[in-house]
């Protein structure tokens, strides 16, 4: 066996891998909306999706909007709880009616203590259920309670930060800032903590199986602009915490706003610095485009817009696309004869018959299954440059009425 042969066959074995791995919509699958398939379009046009929070979570709702407005075929109406349709995606207008005490603070009180907040959310994915309007998916839309207005006195030894945030509806202060876990009580005085969050949270996703709804209930990160400094690094500690438990669980789904928010769509990043003692920590932060004029829900539209194609990608998945194929087409791949495909130094040109074929995107995959291009493609002809690419082997994907693959060595 060749070794071109052999690293083709790993390919093959890592790409199903990558694609059927845990649902995590951050900066990395962001563009690739544009290769959901027809038919799970049309699935999520039956969905109904949720993410109450305050003001930043408006930037959830209107990102899908703005991907409506870029692509008609990606149709959202934003009301509340709208009755059952095939006709597009419903997402709920719901904003600032669910704030952190009905999320998650309610955790916090002991058993037989919880105030009445803590079946908020459980009452909404019922109400929607027993209404034929299930809830494909719900979230929180996080603020600037994860890193605003408050801090602990004391700094954590082992983290080097002081504990920032404000907790409506604890069973203590809501003044105080708040810690990852129940640890940091002793630096915060205040039992609301991550652990708060994120054991609510899989409260609501045990609520869904014990009453057999279908309801995905998504994990989420916060905020990524204003507050820099020590309060947005201790906020990156609380995002990496977030990232660390869900990938703890396969069946944990991750939106993960703050990373996809911190890339452009040209792959380019930004980043902040904390320093304590003599020691600097750098940490992602809100890239200049994402954050914009900071009229939609704090960010700007291509931030919003970036949420708004992350989240086509992630209903499509729990749709049950898998992230390349459409698993429905019974159609053979396009032969050989369909497309001619010529190699130039630092090119690729590609051409078909229009009538025979069309090939609405293309994807370049290398032999670690990672895809290094991906984009679209109008009429019958592309041109990728290739001359950023380092030598050796790839596979070249079209997709489109049908599928193809080619492979390619770069030298």
């Amino acid at each position: 066996m060749t070794k071109t042969i052999r690293l083709l066959l790993a390919l093959a074995l890592l790409l199903p891998t990558k694609l059927h791995s845990q649902l995590i919509a951050d900066h990395t699958i962001v563009e690739d909306y544009a290769l959901i398939p027809e038919y799970y379009r049309n699935e999520v046009k039956k969905m109904l999706v949720s993410i109450p929070g305050a003001s930043h979570s408006t930037a959830y709702r209107l990102g899908l909007q703005f991907l409506e407005e870029l692509d008609a075929r990606f149709a959202v109406n934003i009301a509340y709880e709208e009755s059952y349709t095939e006709n597009h995606l419903r997402c709920n207008s719901i904003g600032r009616d669910f704030l952190d005490d009905e999320w998650y603070t309610w955790f916090a009180w002991p058993d037989g203590q919880r105030p009445a907040e803590a079946n908020s959310v459980k009452d909404m994915i019922r109400r929607n259920y027993e209404n034929n309007r299930n809830l494909a998916a719900i979230g929180y839309g996080w603020c600037w309670i994860m890193m605003s207005s408050y801090h602990s006195r004391e700094y954590d030894p082992e983290h080097n930060v002081r504990w920032w945030g404000s907790t409506r509806g604890g069973p203590d202060a809501g003044t105080l800032g708040w810690g990852l876990d129940a640890g940091d009580f002793d630096i915060t005085g205040n039992r609301v903590n991550l652990d708060t969050y994120l054991e609510a949270t899989l409260e609501l996703m045990e609520y869904c199986r014990t009453n057999n709804y279908p309801t995905k209930v998504l994990f989420t990160t916060g905020p990524v602009d204003k507050y820099n400094g020590e309060a947005g690094y201790q906020a990156w500690l609380k995002h990496e915490k977030i990232r660390a438990f869900v990938n703890e669980d396969p069946d944990r789904i991750l939106f993960d706003y703050a990373d996809i928010l911190c890339y452009n769509t040209d792959g380019s990043t930004n980043t902040e610095s904390y320093s304590y003692e003599g020691v600097t920590y750098t940490y992602p932060f809100i890239t200049d485009i994402n954050l914009g004029d900071e009229a939609v829900g704090h960010i700007g539209r291509e931030g919003a817009l970036r949420l708004g194609k992350a989240m086509w990608w992630l209903l499509a998945r729990i749709a049950g696309w898998d992230g390349i194929s459409t698993g429905v087409s019974t159609q053979l791949p396009p032969s050989p004869s369909d497309f001619n495909l010529t190699q130039h130094p630092g090119e690729i040109q590609i051409l078909w018959t229009e009538n025979q074929v069309q090939f609405t995107t293309y994807s370049l995959f290398n032999t670690t299954g990672t895809c290094v291009l991906r984009g679209t493609i109008s009429g019958a002809e592309l041109n990728i440059s290739t001359s950023h690419l380092p030598a050796g082997v790839y596979i070249l994907q079209l997709e489109g009425d049908l599928k193809a693959h080619r492979k390619l060595v770069l030298n």
